[in-house]
């Protein structure tokens, strides 16, 4: 779990001898923008990238800020 996301998703796109991953992360309004990136990029994709054996994977991180307060967040989960 990373503090500061809302919602995260992930593919695997092209060719299977040369695949790429495209991981789409929304952060909550309140997130250490700065810190979540390194975070993902230093845990989740490196990490990725040593399952696959492949450490010059591609890797296209989307990060996006929701648009949710965290009262709606919260609310939304009651």
């Amino acid at each position: 779990t990373y503090h500061g996301v809302d919602a995260a998703k992930s593919r695997i796109i092209g060719d299977p001898k040369a695949p790429e991953i495209v991981v789409a992360v929304t952060a909550s309004p309140s997130a250490d923008l700065h810190e979540l990136h390194q975070r993902i990029e230093t845990e989740a994709l490196a990490h990725a990238r040593q399952a696959l054996g492949k450490d010059s994977l591609p890797i296209q991180l989307d990060l996006a800020v929701s648009r949710r307060t965290s009262g709606q967040a919260d609310r939304r989960l009651a």
